[in-house]
């Protein structure tokens, strides 16, 4: 008898303390950029979550397909999410979906003859390369981690999370700008480069799965 008062009294404890969390907020920084969330708790298995998080970097020099870039990436998104406290503590399993463009630019000015499609074009034909490759406007997440930002006894919380946010297949935009006034090698750089973006998509193809693994600090209200 007294083992179950005390189980009871644990798990009313529980529960009282999650249903008094109720909303809360918090800021992580990880492989996402720097995000912010908002909680609403539903019941003590279900909080709904949403979410915006800051992605935006230059990379000077990045190679693909042996030609070399400056790519300025941007995987700015919102997001809607569900986490499930199985245990009524901080262990989640979530899920979720995110909204906004996922896109990285590119610019390449070639110094010296540079292999496009498999030919060898010199600088002065070709000028500038400029492009980018999408992967879509929406991204599905799974994951799980730790946050009882609206499950915890304290008003502050650890958050931390590990998942994948799944997208669509790139989609790669290219050409060049600023090379010789010649409708033959223009007509040919044309032809090339066809050719080029389907290197890039391939190569594209790993950012499909984009590792997302953050770290910060929630407050229970």
């Amino acid at each position: 008898m007294f083992k179950k008062t005390i189980a009871a009294t644990v798990s009313a404890a529980a529960l009282l303390s999650a249903a008094q969390a109720g909303v809360g907020a918090d800021v992580t920084v990880g492989t996402p950029g720097v995000s912010g969330s908002l909680h609403l708790q539903v019941t003590p298995f279900v909080t709904l979550r949403g979410s915006y998080n800051f992605f935006e970097f230059d990379f000077d020099d990045q190679e693909y397909d042996d030609i070399v870039y400056d790519a300025g990436v941007d995987f700015s998104q919102v997001g809607g999410f569900v986490d499930v406290h199985p245990f009524m503590n901080g262990f989640t399993v979530t899920g979720g979906v995110l909204f906004g463009e996922r896109r990285v630019d590119l610019s390449a000015t070639p110094t010296e003859g540079v292999e496009i499609g498999g030919f060898i074009f010199r600088p002065e034909e070709v000028g500038s390369l400029e492009g980018d490759a999408s992967f879509g406007d929406t991204a599905y997440y799974a994951g799980i981690g730790w946050d009882s930002t609206t499950h915890g006894l304290m008003p502050v919380s650890l958050v931390v999370r590990a998942g994948v946010a799944m997208t669509d297949s790139p989609t790669v935009f290219m050409q060049n700008v600023g090379g010789i006034d010649d409708p033959l090698i223009q007509a040919e750089i044309d032809q090339r480069l066809q050719l080029e973006i389907a290197e890039l998509e391939s190569e594209f193809e790993d950012f499909r799965f984009f590792p997302m693994i953050s770290v910060g600090i929630g407050v229970g209200f």
